[in-house]
């Protein structure tokens, strides 16, 4: 059961499509997108705050070991992607 729903910010949405051919990594971020609904901060996520300049305090979720999902709890309590 879902807990939370997904909203995606045009700059995610553009940077997703930029990988449309390797689809390892288009995998691997389908599953951690449906574990950020389940649970956004579950232990395989690595789930933390980080203070980024241009955006405040938004949360990063790991996808692999170098590439992140970054995203904040909107006003509806939605997860926002942001990168």
């Amino acid at each position: 059961m879902n807990k939370y729903s997904i909203l995606t910010l045009s700059q995610f949405d553009r940077d997703y499509k930029k990988l449309k051919r390797n689809t390892e990594i288009l995998l691997k971020i389908s599953n951690v997108l449906k574990q950020l609904m389940v649970d956004p901060f579950h232990n395989s996520l690595k789930t933390h705050q980080v203070n980024i300049p241009s955006l405040g305090y938004v949360f990063s979720s790991r996808v692999t070991g170098d590439l992140r999902l970054i995203w904040i709890f909107d006003n509806e309590n939605n997860l926002l992607i942001i990168a």
